[in-house]
């Protein structure tokens, strides 16, 4: 692997392969040990200023966002052979991680890429894992941060990838191929969900009219699933605290009609018996406030 970029922002000292041996030279042989001393001290400078100069490089080096984007993710994880180059300097991958570490940088960037190719035999890069660790990677296009880590995972043969779908299609496609594959535990169900609409959303979720296209129904479409094995069933345990008996008038018709006002104070009447006076309360209290709106 190339880094065009990392190579065009980056300047590598010449010396990244080996510091090399320090002679002193002076006219005369014989000289001084006060001379030597010097001499000495010299040397301990130069090696000190060419430490704190390699483990700066280190640390700019490991934070640099080139790590992040996710087609360097895909690029490192799936090469058979990794060259990284710095200006007109060329090191072979191990020998940059092991500079990386000599120099006891933070374990991110290509330290956590090395890590992934470490474990590519040892069940670690999941899907599920990938999604998580890389959930941070940059990208122009949103769908990437699923489809960019199908080719990584060592679970994700056989997913379905089109970049036509709308980002819920997109959305509805990992949590049902997860699903399918038994690939989530009931309790990461949620969690998963969010995850995965962060990715393909970010932190800010327009309605749903504005992700979707138009729906169309299929053939044999039908909202209720019969089938409780189908990979759109999703098996959560949850406890019932209530339930819905009576959806009340709009706000619109709580100021313009009369009628409508009175059925619901009927109902309140009638479903509150045991705790009447509180829920007339919280219905005046509601009268109120939208009166005030």
């Amino acid at each position: 692997m190339a880094g065009q970029e990392l190579l065009e922002t980056s300047e590598g000292p010449s010396h990244l392969h080996g510091l090399g041996d320090f002679t002193p030279s002076g006219p005369d042989p014989e000289a001084s040990s006060k001379s030597d001393d010097a001499q000495s001290q010299q040397v301990a400078t130069a090696s000190s200023d060419e430490g704190a100069e390699h483990e700066a490089m280190a640390r700019d080096l490991c934070i640099d966002n080139y790590w992040n984007r996710l087609w360097i993710v895909q690029e490192i994880g799936q090469a058979q052979r990794i060259e990284v180059c710095f200006g007109k300097e060329r090191i072979n991958w191990d020998d940059f991680i092991h500079f990386i570490t000599m120099h006891n940088v933070e374990s991110s960037g290509p330290l956590r890429l090395n890590r992934q190719r470490k474990e590519k035999y040892q069940g670690q890069n999941t899907f599920r894992r990938l999604l998580e660790v890389h959930k941070e990677a940059s990208r122009q296009e949103p769908r990437d941060k699923i489809y960019g880590l199908v080719g990584l995972a060592s679970d994700a043969r056989g997913f379905p990838m089109d970049y036509d779908k709308s980002l819920l299609e997109v959305w509805s496609d990992v949590m049902e191929f997860m699903n399918e594959r038994h690939l989530l535990e009931q309790s990461e169900i949620v969690s998963v969900a969010a995850l995965v609409k962060y990715l393909l959303m970010g932190t800010t979720c327009p309605p749903i009219q504005q992700i979707a296209r138009p729906y169309i129904p299929e053939s044999g479409d039908n909202i209720l699933i019969e089938n409780i094995n189908s990979r759109r069933v999703f098996k959560l345990q949850a406890y019932v605290i209530g339930c819905v008996k009576y959806v009340g008038p709009s706000p619109n018709e709580i100021i313009a009609s009369l009628e409508k006002t009175d059925v619901w104070t009927q109902c309140v009447e009638e479903n509150f018996r045991k705790e009447l006076s509180d829920a007339h309360y919280q219905s005046d209290k509601l009268h109120r406030t939208v009166d005030r709106l």
